[in-house]
């Protein structure tokens, strides 16, 4: 599940790694982050506050750490490493060598079916409903061309499992397009660590077994250590279990396995955020803008950020930014409709809650029930969370540390 570069006599996969003659070659996290932001920079210098926005988070970064990183990944290269591994003095790194992208991105080599992973990839990347089923349709594609392909089997469960959160889909429904999915793979592949891990978060989070999902997942990260995907899933499962201290390590572990991608990114500074580190979590959220600003969700939790502290206008102008570029996304209208209420637009308020209830009909009920608080409406925003664990909307997992909850949970 990711995306393949050739360069020089190399192949990385986000999936897979460094890559030389069929070899695998070990990269220090640090280092293979910034190999990615080079391949994805195709050939142009990516600067030194690039690298340390993407790969520190929210350390302070000195030059000299930075260089070390390089060092690393030139030493890791070998023979090839001082020639195609540049550093642009003052400036920043950049490889020189041609580059070039596999859209396969993904095995085996030369079949047919495996050509369109990147167009998954890149369909998938904007998280809308129609994106996402298009996502799905181009997978059943794939897997009518070649029935044997695995991770195929993989990326349609972990799209239904998007589906779900994002409210697409209702959760019994999910649970069991991810069961099938995910038995396909294991079918064709039964130690496909992939599979373990998002059959056992739909187990857990769509179905309401969560042992059951707990010790899959748990064997999924025993397999597969340093894949970003598990550890993201097992952060679900830590924060439904209501243990925020290792929800977040999850967390830390996705991000550093792939600190490019936005899921790992957002998770997390959403448990930075409900874990009361509210400044940690907009000063994470701005960096990571730095490389994603076109990422609505980002301006979401920086809302949020902003309202905990009390300043509702900011957090107000804050989720506008996020509405201009995702007007109809479930969580953006949520938190508009929150912020509304907390600057006294109680109309517009209503208006927007409205709005994200008829829109997003599964994953709402957890995701609105501060909206509804806000607008004062204690008893509507209890049923709404009801609702949602009754219903094992995924969004349930992060209500009971929500700090726009805080007032509904400590009333009793």
């Amino acid at each position: 599940m990711g995306r393949t570069w050739r360069f020089a006599d190399f192949e990385f996969s986000t999936a897979r790694g460094l890559e030389r003659d069929g070899a695998v070659i070990a990269l220090q996290p640090k280092a293979r982050g910034l190999l990615e932001l080079l391949l994805r920079a195709d050939g142009a210098t990516v600067s030194k506050e690039a690298v340390a926005a993407a790969l520190w988070l929210s350390e302070t970064v000195s030059d000299d750490s930075i260089a070390r990183v390089v060092y690393q990944l030139r030493k890791a290269l070998g023979d090839a490493g001082p020639a195609v591994l540049r550093t642009v003095y003052g400036e920043g790194s950049q490889l020189t060598c041609p580059i070039q992208e596999d859209v396969r991105a993904g095995p085996p080599p030369g079949d047919s079916a495996s050509a369109v992973i990147g167009a998954v990839n890149e369909l998938a990347a904007s998280r809308t409903s129609v994106a996402m089923a298009q996502a799905k349709e181009t997978l059943r594609f794939a897997i009518g061309r070649n029935p044997d392909f695995a991770a195929a089997w993989v990326h349609m469960a972990d799209c239904v499992a998007v589906q779900a959160w994002r409210g697409f889909i209702a959760p019994e429904t999910a649970a069991l397009e991810i069961a099938e999915a995910c038995a396909r793979a294991l079918s064709i592949d039964p130690r496909n660590a992939g599979a373990i891990a998002v059959s056992g978060w739909g187990i857990a989070l769509l179905s309401g077994r969560v042992a059951e999902g707990r010790k899959r997942l748990d064997l999924a990260v025993a397999m597969a250590p340093g894949a970003w995907l598990i550890r993201y899933y097992r952060a679900w499962l830590r924060a439904l279990e209501r243990d925020l201290t290792a929800a977040l390590a999850e967390a830390e572990a996705a991000v550093a396995a792939n600190p490019l991608d936005r899921r790992p990114i957002i998770m997390h500074i959403l448990l930075k955020l409900f874990a009361g580190e509210t400044g940690c979590a907009d000063a994470l959220a701005i960096k990571a803008q730095k490389l994603r600003p076109d990422v609505a969700t980002l301006f979401v939790l920086r809302s949020i950020a902003a309202g905990v502290a009390g300043n509702a206008r900011r957090a107000l102008a804050l989720v506008g930014s996020a509405a201009d570029i995702s007007p109809r996304d479930p969580f953006t209208v949520g938190q508009l409709a929150y912020a509304y209420a907390k600057t006294g637009d109680i109309d517009k308020a209503r208006s927007a809650l409205d709005l994200a209830m008829q829109d997003a009909q599964y994953s709402t009920p957890a995701l609105l029930a501060a909206p509804m608080l806000a607008l004062g409406e204690r008893a509507g925003a209890r049923r709404l969370l009801e609702r949602a664990e009754a219903r094992h909307c995924p969004w349930r997992a992060f209500a009971w540390c929500d700090p726009r909850l805080k007032p509904l949970h400590s009333t009793g």
